[in-house]
């Protein structure tokens, strides 16, 4: 689902605040997510198959948290997302793995803030 949509994103589609952004980190995430590459779970060794599919979660709640940062923060598709993110993160890899995942939603609202406010920052009416 979130690769899709991340590519609809990073196309220029589904526009909102950083969509662009947010479509290429969760296009990243579903690609490592969802088919579990072997050339590059084999390249990361023993347990690379799992590295690839926290990394992917990682990356979506990076995409997620850049969301939050944004007017569409009261989406309940982004919260969902995020909770099953979060979940599938638990059950796979514990309680270490979902702690690296709020941080990686929280890097994404933080980075969110600033691009918002720095690099697109909102236009004034009537300037």
């Amino acid at each position: 689902m979130r690769t899709g949509v991340g590519a609809l994103k990073a196309a220029g589609f589904l526009r909102h605040d950083l969509s662009q952004i947010v479509g290429v980190l969760e296009f990243i995430g579903g690609a490592l997510l969802l088919p579990r590459w072997a050339a590059i779970a084999n390249a990361l060794g023993k347990g690379g198959s799992e590295l690839t599919l926290r990394a992917g979660c990682w990356f979506i709640l990076c995409g997620l948290g850049m969301i939050v940062s944004t007017r569409k923060r009261k989406s309940p598709v982004c919260w969902s997302q995020t909770v099953l993110c979060l979940e599938l993160l638990r059950s796979r890899g514990g309680n270490g793995a979902v702690a690296i995942g709020v941080i990686m939603l929280l890097v994404g609202t933080a980075s969110g803030c600033v691009l918002q406010e720095f690099v697109f920052p909102p236009k004034m009416k009537g300037a």
